[in-house]
């Protein structure tokens, strides 16, 4: 079986912790099993994907993240699978999504014991998950390079690279971590940044497998008000009323003082 095809399985396997479609199966959309194919081929080693904010992006990851504990898809042992996000509180919400997809996971024991398989560290300045069996962990951390020492990433989930405050610095310090573990990913997903030579513009134009929902940039102001427009660069937009009301009312205002 593919590798997309066994970590889409799982990740519907997954209930969603809260909005509207709280307690849920986590329902893999068109986008996001798109991604999966073209991220998770043998070939690829780095991909990138832009999308408006609200459309599902860290619930997506924060089950991603999950894969590399226990006998998920992407579990190699001494591995790590790291989210790296613009700030560490940012992070922390991938995190807090990741510890209530495992749920009563976290505390499964070693051998009928009293030792839990899986050590949790949550606190202001560390979230980390460990597999005391594989000795596999799950590593958040902000856009810091200095705090990236000592990793074996398995895969890298680089979160919103269009507001990290030194991105060209964390790039290569997350690159030169890769290697140590055979098979090793980077996925960059985000939102577009303004600059167009900025570092996660170039992965979108160049990287070896690319996904954008993004309006492009020459487009006539005027059609930014259709719904149609909207879509583009909000792909889950048909399945989430919620999403579509706020965009609406962004819109309104927007038209008011065009």
């Amino acid at each position: 079986m593919r590798l997309s095809l066994r970590i889409s399985k799982e990740l519907e396997k997954l209930k969603i912790g809260q909005g509207s479609h709280y307690g849920k199966r986590l329902k893999l959309l068109p986008w996001q099993r798109r991604f999966l194919n073209g991220a998770f081929r043998q070939d690829v080693e780095e991909a990138a994907l832009t999308i408006g904010r609200g459309n599902g992006k860290t619930t997506f990851m924060a089950g991603i993240l999950g894969l590399g504990l226990g006998d998920g898809p992407l579990v190699a042992p001494g591995a790590d699978i790291v989210l790296t996000a613009s700030s560490f509180e940012q992070g922390r919400i991938a995190f807090a999504h990741l510890k209530w997809f495992l749920g009563d996971k976290l505390e499964e024991t070693l051998n009928g014991s009293r030792r839990k398989r899986y050590r949790v560290q949550d606190s202001a300045n560390r979230a980390m998950i460990t597999d005391q069996v594989t000795r596999a962990r799950v590593v958040v951390t902000g856009s810091d390079p200095r705090r990236l020492h000592g990793l074996a990433p398995k895969l890298i989930l680089g979160d919103e690279l269009a507001q990290w405050p030194k991105p060209d610095a964390m790039l290569s310090a997350l690159r030169t971590s890769m290697g140590k573990i055979p098979g090793g990913k980077s996925l960059w997903i985000g939102t577009r940044p303004e600059d167009p030579e900025h570092p996660f513009e170039r992965l979108l134009r160049s990287g070896e497998y690319s996904q954008v929902h993004s309006v492009a940039r020459d487009r006539d102001e005027k059609t930014l008000f259709w719904q149609r427009t909207w879509k583009i660069a909000n792909p889950s937009l048909p399945h989430m009323p919620d999403l579509l009301k706020a965009i609406r009312k962004h819109m309104k205002r927007a038209k008011e003082d065009y």
